[in-house]
């Protein structure tokens, strides 16, 4: 699959996420990753030098469950030439976000 990633100017332009307001600041202006001219998800992040930082990823709900997820955390790696990539992971209803990342090995725990 093939993606680009594209600045969204303004949070009320990220129509498939409701809460966009609680991740957008000046420093933190969400993204939209598309393939072919559509959007697939949104990245809420900050880079430092080759780690990411990621407040925020979803894919779009009619987008889910076709493998973008894992292809486009796959794409940020190589396209920012990244070595690790942190973040938040938010248990919004169940655990899907949880097993996604960790499915991708990553090291997490959930808060109580």
């Amino acid at each position: 699959m093939s993606y680009e990633i594209l600045d969204v100017k303004r949070p009320d332009d990220v129509v498939d996420v409701s809460y966009a307001d609680n991740y957008v600041t000046p420093e933190l202006l969400p993204k939209a990753i598309c393939m072919a001219g559509e959007v697939v998800a949104y990245l809420f992040a900050t880079i430092d030098g080759k780690s990411m930082y990621v407040n925020f990823f979803e894919v779009v709900d009619d987008k889910k469950e076709e493998g973008h997820g894992t292809e486009i955390v796959d794409f940020l790696f190589k396209h920012y030439e990244l070595q690790c990539m942190t973040g938040k992971v938010m248990i919004e209803s169940g655990l899907r976000a949880y097993y996604f990342w960790e499915s991708l090995g990553s090291d997490l725990s959930i808060p109580l």
